[in-house]
């Protein structure tokens, strides 16, 4: 994962992650800084859609 390559590289601590649930669904990337999460989708195409089931079945699993 470059992401993490990056941060290691740059002495940066691990504080990226990802979701999967047990249904197939997921997150690419999940970026923890301090009690927040910022949850990032990675796609190759042009457009991605801004409203994923993935990001909907990740806020509604998360805490807080």
């Amino acid at each position: 994962m470059a992401a993490l390559k990056y941060r290691y590289n740059h002495g940066k601590r691990n504080n990226l992650s990802f979701y999967r649930d047990s249904n197939g669904n997921e997150i690419d990337l999940i970026y923890v800084k301090g009690n927040g999460m910022l949850p990032i989708e990675i796609k190759s195409g042009q457009k991605a859609r801004q409203d994923s089931k993935g990001m909907r079945i990740f806020f509604s699993a998360a805490p807080g």
